[in-house]
């Protein structure tokens, strides 16, 4: 029997796997692209199709894990993200998906652990930061969780969630200026951000600022005018300015939008 190797056929073998995991990438790609446009069904797809190309692709298992937990799809998700942590046990990206999962699974503990390593295998991974600043805002520790909002922010300074998320942790602390400051930046870089506008509005009315709260909440009515919490907080600025009136209009038009106990 000849055992002697065949060349040919083990360039081939390797060629056509090169070729595949290419093909592969492009869609993941593509998939990756339609994920930041919010073309989650899209993006899924073509996650879907890389895979099919190259199962053990590590990125399209990871975006395909982040589609499921948009889904709420949480086993799912937690499969996509211990495989590729499988087939790369340094890919930061996985760990911090990893982390993300036990965070809205109210395993905090065990997210801490998982983004610690993420920013341990990659310090530069500003959602491992972020996902970290928010578990620890949750569990309690406000200076670990600014930190690390700080950290993501001299990573990412364009990152308008993180911004926003700040300001709500300075608002939670009393630090109502540095509140606005945060909620101005994330204005700054997305002008359609109607909570942001809301709860600035509502941090200007606490400080006397009644013309600025007016003008965010009417910015945020003319960018939205079906959110019904924009309605309530001009309603209780109306209240305050002695305009009782309009305030019963408008607290009137938030319920007829679906006002709940918890946007009040």
């Amino acid at each position: 029997m000849n055992h002697k190797r065949d060349d040919k056929s083990e360039t081939f073998l390797l060629l056509n796997t090169q070729n595949k995991k290419e093909i592969a990438k492009t869609f993941c790609d593509s998939a990756w692209d339609d994920f930041d446009d919010g073309l989650f069904e899209e993006s899924l797809d073509k996650f879907e199709k890389a895979l099919q190309h190259f199962p053990d692709f590590a990125d399209a298992l990871i975006g395909r894990g982040q589609i499921m937990l948009l889904f709420e799809d949480f086993d799912a998700a937690s499969e996509n993200a211990q495989t590729a942590i499988q087939l790369e046990p340094d890919n930061s990206d996985a760990r911090t998906l990893s982390a993300n999962i036990s965070r809205l699974l109210g395993k905090y503990d065990k997210s801490i652990n998982d983004y610690n390593k993420a920013i341990e295998l990659d310090s530069n991974s500003y959602l491992a930061f972020y996902g970290r600043a928010i578990a620890f805002d949750i569990l309690g520790k406000p200076n670990e969780s600014l930190s690390d909002f700080n950290a993501c922010l001299k990573l990412n300074p364009d990152f308008v969630s993180a911004w926003y998320d700040r300001g709500v942790l300075q608002t939670s602390e009393g630090n109502l200026n540095e509140a606005i400051a945060d909620y101005s930046k994330a204005i700054e870089l997305d002008p359609q951000f109607v909570h942001a506008l809301i709860t600035r509005g509502d941090l200007y009315s606490i400080l006397n600022q009644d013309s600025l709260a007016m003008a965010d909440f009417n910015r945020a009515i003319e960018i939205d005018p079906e959110e019904p919490t924009a309605y309530y907080y001009r309603s209780m600025l109306w209240q305050k300015l002695n305009q009782t009136a309009k305030a019963r209009i408008d607290y009137e038009i938030a319920l007829e939008k679906g006002l709940s106990e918890d946007d009040m």
